[in-house]
């Protein structure tokens, strides 16, 4: 009972912001690359039969545009039910990669309990840990006030939160399927989650090397799953496109690329603005491939088999990077 008047309240609370309507222009919230209200741009310019990639306002996925012009009835009106009801599951993903969290570390605490010394038991987890942590996280999540905000302004993050949950769900639970579709679909949408492909792929490889499976089999597995996503993703984005790549350009051309420099939580925008035009395409780079050097080092070094955390700071550390930055990238991840 007390479950369900939490997840009342987080629901109450996100559908009472919704009606400052400023929130939608906030850099902190809004950016290019998830507005409400270019999304509804380009669901427009879509049913009028002209593409919205043609222009500089629209840039997401086929497959989000598609999804959207389908769901524009029920959209219009109840828009704000269904980012709520998405944030609401996206709390019950988490909650039970904390169960599963924990139920792991007190197997693990279990079998470890002999070796410790008497004087240190006061430090090891409560029995009470599998009840406690999933409800502990679910209160931190619903009553996250950038959570909040992000559902009440419908930014299109709320998505990308919710296949972030289902691939940390999937990490707690050895699951490759779920895990690699969930990180497809997440980098699908906003390309950086990918190199969270790195921590699940070294927790599988460990976790299947400890009975016995060759570690390049595991690993090879695991590529092989996710390009194969990545790759059913895309073709369908192409025949949704009529057989067009042009929206790779105004979708991953425009995250690389940066060409908006409008405020944000990011150090893009301000960078670029104060420097020549002759050292761009050079600091660029070196942006991007800044953030892309740290994956395998940083999975290696903060890896835990049977912690959630290590995989939350790891995209906490890389998140900032990206050029669209805002505060609502990483509450998600962070929240256990």
């Amino acid at each position: 009972m007390g479950n369900v008047l939490l997840y009342v309240l987080g629901a109450a609370f996100r559908y009472s912001a919704s009606g400052y309507e400023f929130l939608q222009l906030r850099p902190e919230i809004s950016t290019p690359t998830n507005s409400w209200k270019r999304l509804i741009e380009g669901v427009h310019l879509n049913k009028m039969g002209l593409s919205p990639y043609d222009g500089v306002l629209f840039h997401e996925t086929p497959i989000m545009l598609q999804l959207y012009t389908v769901m524009e009835n029920i959209l219009v009106h109840r828009s704000l039910l269904v980012f709520i009801v998405l944030d609401l599951l996206t709390c019950l993903l988490v909650s039970e990669a904390g169960y599963y969290g924990a139920a792991l570390m007190l197997q693990q605490q279990k079998r470890i309990k002999g070796d410790v010394h008497p004087e240190s038991g006061s430090l090891l987890h409560s029995s009470n840990l599998i009840n406690v942590l999933p409800k502990h996280i679910a209160i931190f999540y619903l009553l996250n006030p950038f959570l909040i905000l992000n559902c009440a302004a419908r930014t299109t993050v709320v998505w990308n939160n919710f296949f972030l949950a289902a691939a940390l769900l999937a990490l707690t639970q050895n699951n490759r399927f779920l895990g690699t579709l969930a990180i497809s679909i997440a980098a699908y949408e906003t390309m950086y989650p990918i190199i969270l492909i790195f921590p699940l792929t070294i927790h599988l490889a460990t976790i299947e090397g400890q009975q016995g499976r060759s570690v390049t089999s595991s690993v090879v597995e695991t590529m092989v799953y996710t390009l194969l996503w990545l790759s059913c993703l895309l073709g369908l984005s192409h025949q949704l496109s009529g057989g067009s790549w042009t929206f790779l350009q105004a979708t991953y051309g425009f995250i690389v690329t940066v060409p908006e420099l409008t405020p944000n939580m990011g150090i893009y925008w301000y960078f670029f603005t104060e420097m020549f035009e002759h050292f761009r395409s050079f600091f660029l780079g070196t942006f991007q491939l800044n953030l892309l050097m740290y994956c395998i080092p940083l999975s290696i070094r903060l890896y835990q088999p049977l912690g959630c955390w290590w995989p939350q700071q790891y995209w906490r550390l890389c998140s900032g990077s990206s050029g669209y930055t805002t505060t609502l990238r990483t509450p998600t991840i962070i929240s256990p």
